[in-house]
C-alpha cells in the first residue's frame, strides 16, 4: 500500500487546531450547519489519523537494500543536514534523501551526530517501498505514536461534540432553548 496523498496529510495536520476551536464554539450552542461542518472537519482528521497508521503499518514490510552515501553536508542552521544516498532496485541506480518517516525534533547537536555518523561514501542500508521503489528511507521503523494521539484527539472531540449535542436542552421550533418550567 502506497502512502496517502500528500494533500490528505496537509488537511490531516490543520484539522487538529481547527477541530478543537470547532469543537469549542459548537460547545454553546451552534446550529445543525454548523455541527455538520465540525463534524466534516474531524472525519477528516479521523481518515488522516486511519491513513498514516497504515502507513507506519507498510513500513515493516519495506526491504533493507544496499545503499551509499554521496551528500552529507551540514548547513547553517539547527536542523540544515543535506543529506542523499545511492541504491540500485531492477539493475537501476536510484537516488534517496529521506532519512525517516517518523516525526522527529532534533537539536544542532543531533543534526552534528546524524552528519558525523553518514559521511559521504559510508555504505549504509535502506529501506524501499516494494511497491513503489522510488521511495526509500534509511531509518524506516514504524512509528504510531502520532497516529494515536490524533485518533485520541480527533475521536475525543467527536465524542465530546456529539455528547455535548445530544445532552443540551430540546429546542424549540424558532432555535432558542425552552425554560425548564415550560412555556416563557
Amino acid at each position: 500500500m502506497s502512502a496517502a496523498p500528500a494533500w490528505l496529510f496537509a488537511a490531516w495536520f490543520t484539522t487538529l487546531p481547527l477541530a478543537v476551536f470547532a469543537a469549542l464554539v459548537a460547545s454553546g450552542g451552534r446550529g445543525r450547519a454548523f455541527l455538520a461542518g465540525c463534524l466534516a472537519l474531524l472525519a477528516v482528521g479521523l481518515a488522516g489519523d486511519a491513513a498514516e497508521l497504515a502507513f507506519q503499518r507498510d513500513l515493516a514490510g519495506w526491504r533493507a537494500t544496499p545503499a551509499r552515501v554521496v551528500v552529507s553536508e551540514r548547513g547553517s542552521r539547527q536542523n540544515d543536514w543535506s543529506f542523499a544516498y545511492e541504491y540500485a532496485v531492477a539493475g537501476a541506480t536510484r537516488r534517496g534523501s529521506v532519512f525517516t518517516y517518523r516525526p522527529r525534533l532534533r537539536s544542532r547537536g543531533d543534526t552534528d551526530r546524524l552528519a558525523a555518523e553518514h559521511p559521504v561514501g559510508r555504505e549504509v542500508t535502506v529501506f524501499v517501498d516494494p511497491d513503489d521503489p522510488l521511495r526509500t528511507a534509511l531509518d524506516a521503523r514504524p512509528s504510531y505514536d502520532l497516529a494515536f494521539v490524533g485518533l485520541a484527539i480527533h475521536g475525543g472531540l467527536a465524542f465530546a461534540l456529539l455528547r455535548s449535542r445530544l445532552a443540551s436542552p430540546a429546542r424549540s421550533a424558532s432555535g432558542s432553548p425552552r425554560s425548564p418550567g415550560g412555556s416563557t
